[in-house]
């Protein structure tokens, strides 16, 4: 799992080359229904929404899907604010806490200059979340906000990787699309 979570980490880091705690219902979305596209997992029956205007890249897995948004040029290069969403199901019984602690110690020590920005707990349509924010030095300067939740004995990790100079531009966007995180009954 952790080998997997930091494989995520790096993919979605190449890929897309003030949090407050509190509670978020899907009715307060700031995506336009009409133009968002949707994508639905049916092996961990879950919904979220994204941009028109991003694309969903396949993995070829259930586990994990990326979505990246329009190119930018961030002066060193070009990125495309990607996201990813992991699940993966666990034997043994976990806690929120547990999972997310193991992972940001995972990242603190595989990641070059790892520093702790904060974190947050959230609730977004029902679901509680833990929420962090850090940056790294892989090849440049990089910052990572990332949402933990689970259901029964599955844990999910949303996150983007971005240069932190792009990080103003999509903070909010990756929020916008958290908010439309859904369990379904499919």
């Amino acid at each position: 799992m952790k080998h997997l979570f930091k494989f995520t980490f790096i993919i979605t880091l190449f890929i897309s080359c003030n949090i407050s705690s509190g509670s978020i219902d899907s009715k307060a979305k700031e995506l336009d229904k009409n133009k968002n596209k949707i994508y639905k997992n049916i092996k961990y029956k879950y919904s979220i929404e994204y941009p028109h205007n991003w694309t969903e890249l396949s993995t070829n897995t259930q586990e994990e899907v990326y979505l990246s948004g329009p190119q930018i040029d961030s002066g060193l290069f070009k990125t495309d604010g990607a996201v990813s969403i992991m699940a993966s199901k666990r034997e043994k019984p976990f806690t929120l806490e547990e999972s997310f602690i193991g992972n940001i110690r995972y990242i603190e020590k595989t990641s070059k200059n790892f520093k702790g920005i904060g974190t947050s707990n959230l609730t977004i349509n029902g679901i509680k979340m833990k929420v962090a924010k850090f940056q790294v030095d892989e090849f440049i300067t990089m910052m990572s906000i990332q949402y933990y939740f689970k259901k029964s004995n599955i844990s999910f990790v949303f996150g983007g990787t971005i240069p932190s100079q792009e990080m103003g531009k999509y903070e909010k966007i990756y929020f916008d699309i958290i908010k439309t995180f859904k369990f379904t009954e499919e």
